[in-house]
């Protein structure tokens, strides 16, 4: 018997419309952001810096595909313009970014043995001898461990004669108020909110997603509104609304439909509330969570419980997917959300 026959795949056209990283062709609802971006960045058309950008709001409102598309779009109106993507998540140290930079030079960097400030000197080098203007796009900028690398890209011009574009994409402004002020002069000049999307505006690019990902016909009349509504209420999560979309799609497939039908988004909206199944303890837990991350110490002196029973709380939650953990050191850092 071969297990995979029976999965032929009646829904989908082209399911990675609906994967994280997919840059759809319009970027809807958001023309007013993105014209602002366009004006900020446009001084490297005439091999001049930009204006350093800042693009804050909720998670899900399209900073990030935003500011890939713009970008995007400079690079093939200008071919000297080189957009270089990080994660500050993944790369929180000065040197982390700077290897990361380094790497999309087309430079070679060793993760040990080498210098900050050398790797600084290693990325100008390149920068200099690949003759473009980088865009420094740095992605979830709150979660930065310092802003000395912030310093080192502002000081690019003056330092070191060389033209960039920067944009900075953070969910929370509190970030700004530990960012040292010269850098907020030379490098964070434009602010641009990103507000949360309305019920509507969900529905809409739920449904370009669709005409995109899923084939004619493959959906019921209301499913695109449940599913923009739980969005919705989420703060306006577009994220949350496509990926509840893709998920009842397959499992329509799974169930044998050529259909998503409103029983398959409720059954993964079911599977997708894992805070009604968490107790009042652990609901503590992420109550603390929701004002940032916290090391596992910090929980254990706020929550007033011994460290074996927060560390019970912590890794059944982890396991409900409500939080991730990471280690820097030897010291756990908890949030909310699931491990990427």
């Amino acid at each position: 018997m071969n297990y995979f026959s029976e999965f032929g795949g009646s829904i989908f056209k082209k399911e990675e419309a609906f994967y994280p990283d997919y840059l759809p062709e319009n970027i809807v609802y958001r023309e007013n952001e993105l014209k602002q971006m366009a004006y900020n960045l446009s001084a490297l058309l005439k091999r001049r810096t930009g204006v350093g950008t800042l693009l804050w709001g909720t998670p899900g409102t399209g900073k990030t595909s935003s500011a890939r598309y713009i970008t995007k779009e400079l690079s093939e109106e200008a071919q000297f313009v080189l957009p270089i993507y990080i994660n500050c998540w993944e790369c929180r140290t000065r040197p982390a970014v700077l290897t990361t930079i380094i790497e999309k030079l087309g430079g070679f960097s060793p993760r040990r043995g080498v210098g900050a400030d050398e790797m600084l000197k290693e990325m100008i080098f390149l920068i200099e001898k690949s003759k473009k203007i980088p865009v420094f796009i740095l992605d979830e900028m709150d979660t930065l461990k310092s802003d000395r690398i912030l310093y080192d890209i502002g000081r690019l011009r003056e330092n070191h004669s060389l033209n960039y574009g920067f944009i900075g994409i953070l969910n929370k402004l509190e970030f700004l108020n530990k960012v040292d002020r010269r850098i907020r002069s030379s490098l964070l000049q434009s602010l641009i909110e990103f507000r949360a999307y309305k019920p509507s505006e969900l529905k809409s690019i739920l449904l370009e997603r669709a005409k995109v990902g899923l084939i004619p016909g493959s959906y019921g009349g209301d499913v695109m509104g449940v599913c923009a509504g739980f969005g919705a209420k989420r703060e306006g999560d577009a994220r949350i609304a496509i990926n509840l979309l893709w998920r009842a799609g397959r499992h329509a497939e799974r169930e044998g439909k050529n259909r998503i039908e409103l029983n398959d988004v409720e059954s993964i909206k079911e599977n997708n509330e894992p805070e009604s199944k968490i107790n009042k303890e652990e609901k503590k837990v992420v109550e603390l969570l929701k004002k940032g991350e916290l090391s596992f110490k910090e929980i254990i002196k706020k929550i007033g419980k011994t460290e074996r029973m927060v560390r019970n709380y912590v890794n059944s939650l982890e396991k409900k997917g409500i939080l991730k953990k990471r280690k820097e050191g030897k010291t756990i850092f908890i949030s909310l959300g699931k491990r990427k």
